[in-house]
């Protein structure tokens, strides 16, 4: 099972491109099949994923969002934060596609 995973910043290009390779490089260490994607605040709203990856800043201005699961990542750039935060999720999913 392939799971979506949608980084979201202000405009959907430069920092969400950023959390977009870096959240790639740690799906595949972990052994996770994850697309992806990268997207603005307004987009966000309507687009269906698995996971929301965004920054506490952002996600006041998404409000809630229903059935989604929300990481938040105080900055895009640090990979270490992005790991510690992404490794329960990733590891749930692949526990979950075991069973």
């Amino acid at each position: 099972m392939s799971y979506k995973i949608l980084t979201v910043c202000g405009m959907g290009l430069g920092s969400s491109l950023m959390a977009k390779m870096n959240i790639e490089a740690l799906a595949k260490e972990f052994g996770v099949d994850a697309r992806v994607e990268t997207a603005d605040v307004g987009t966000a709203k309507g687009q269906r994923c698995d996971l929301l990856v965004t920054t506490p800043e952002l996600a006041r201005a998404l409000g809630t969002v229903e059935g989604k699961e929300v990481i938040l990542i105080s900055n895009f750039i640090r990979k270490e934060e992005m790991k510690e935060k992404l490794k329960p999720v990733f590891e749930r999913w692949k526990s979950q596609r075991s069973n």
